[in-house]
């Protein structure tokens, strides 16, 4: 997933640590040992960003493999006011992407930050069904994206769980090609699978200029491994075709993350919902790569990454978690939801289940392992990020191709 390199400065407030809950049994030494490496060899999301040299390992976009890493350097000057982050990382099946931000964060006491961010990144195996909830398992097919994308953005925070924010970018001409790399798989091209596609195939690559406004309120207690609190964010984006005059549309996304503790935070409930809706004017398309999209680890864990696209998305999702030793959390899941070319045929058409593992420290996911079931059958995942992490809480950049 594209994310800002430190995410605390990017969106989200710190938070004292708080107790971690009764485990039910004695946790495994060796299990302790791994978790206490990780976490001070590791980035973690506790708010604690490290300065000089340091390694930026997992949170690339779905697709990309199960882990990828790189080198990244950090730097505060002008007494903490101004943080520099620069980093770059390749990942298991190839893909790479090298992201450079400046960010002032303490402006007006510390209530507004304001920064820009540069990232490039060549995604080369995409998978893409095609468009609609009833496109076939069958027709998976694979295209390679490269994009560039600079943007500035600003955000206000008038209280410390309230956000209110807004970017303005350009996103240089995505180049759609034919899928590539050591690790490439034996499916279909995109480009002669589905041709007539919105942006398969154009003479040249639209250019955008793209705007976000967003209103989030967060009281998680850790965003990285959240047991109480609440996550909710309004926001509206528009992007307009500067080269084609063909591709420019609106989106609109409402979305909320809920945790509940029961049993003297022995049992967490969390529940997440997400709408994105898409408008167009006459004439005009919404990018295939750029339509809303539904599975993978974060959405439909039953069914593959990119499962499902088109212009609106809805998305429900219940996970029940219990402490089953001090770092890792068992977990049981429902995920339900749709895409449509229409916001009257949404609904929960589409539903995944399953059971999984977190490794985790008291304030950060270290690593998760899920089994799911879907429509299309069994899938397993691992990650080194928690389900419930809100990717688009993080990052500035556009989301191209849209990651589920």
């Amino acid at each position: 997933m594209t994310v800002v390199s430190f995410p605390v400065l990017a969106q989200e407030a710190p938070a004292p640590v708080t107790p971690q809950a009764p485990s039910l049994f004695s946790e495994p030494a060796p299990i302790t040992a791994a978790t206490d490496f990780v976490n001070r060899f590791l980035e973690s999301d506790s708010g604690n960003a490290k300065e000089g040299f340091y390694p930026k390992v997992g949170k690339m976009i779905a697709g990309a493999g199960w882990l990828s890493v790189g080198p990244g350097y950090r730097e505060r000057f002008l007494n903490g006011r101004a943080v520099f982050d620069t980093f770059a990382q390749v990942s298991w099946r190839g893909y790479v992407r090298a992201d450079a931000s400046l960010e002032f964060p303490l402006l007006l006491n510390g209530k507004l930050a304001v920064g820009t961010e540069t990232l490039w990144q060549d995604s080369k195996q995409v998978s893409y069904f095609g468009l609609g909830p009833d496109s076939r398992e069958d027709l998976r097919s694979q295209y390679r994206l490269e994009t560039t994308n600079v943007v500035g953005y600003a955000r206000y925070r008038p209280e410390h769980w309230l956000a209110l924010s807004g970017s303005f970018g350009w996103l240089d001409g995505p180049s759609v090609s034919s899928a590539t790399g050591a690790f490439k798989r034996d499916y279909l091209d995109a480009q002669t699978t589905f041709p007539n596609d919105p942006a398969m195939i154009v003479t040249k690559a639209p250019q955008f200029l793209h705007a976000e406004v967003a209103i989030t309120t967060d009281t998680r207690d850790h965003p990285g491994h959240p047991t109480r609190g609440s996550v909710y964010r309004a926001a509206a984006a528009a992007y307009s075709d500067r080269t084609l005059d063909a591709y420019s549309f609106r989106r609109y996304e409402i979305e909320g993350e809920q945790f509940i503790p029961l049993l003297s935070d022995r049992w967490i409930i969390a529940l997440h919902a997400w709408g994105v809706a898409s408008d167009t004017s006459a004439g005009h398309a919404v990018p295939f790569y750029m339509t809303p999209g539904l599975g993978g680890s974060n959405t439909l864990r039953g069914y593959a990454s990119y499962r499902f696209h088109d212009r609106h998305l809805l998305l429900a999702t219940v996970e029940s978690r219990w402490p089953l030793f001090e770092h890792m959390d068992l977990a049981m899941f429902v995920d339900s939801g749709t895409v449509a070319a229409r916001v009257r045929d949404l609904g929960f058409d589409k539903t995944g289940y399953g059971v999984g593992l977190r490794v985790h420290s008291h304030t950060s996911t270290t690593a998760r392992f899920d089994v799911a079931h879907g429509g299309e059958g069994w899938r397993f995942m691992l990650r080194l990020n928690d389900p419930f992490r809100l990717s688009r809480l993080a990052r500035w950049t556009a989301a191209i191709p849209f990651i589920p």
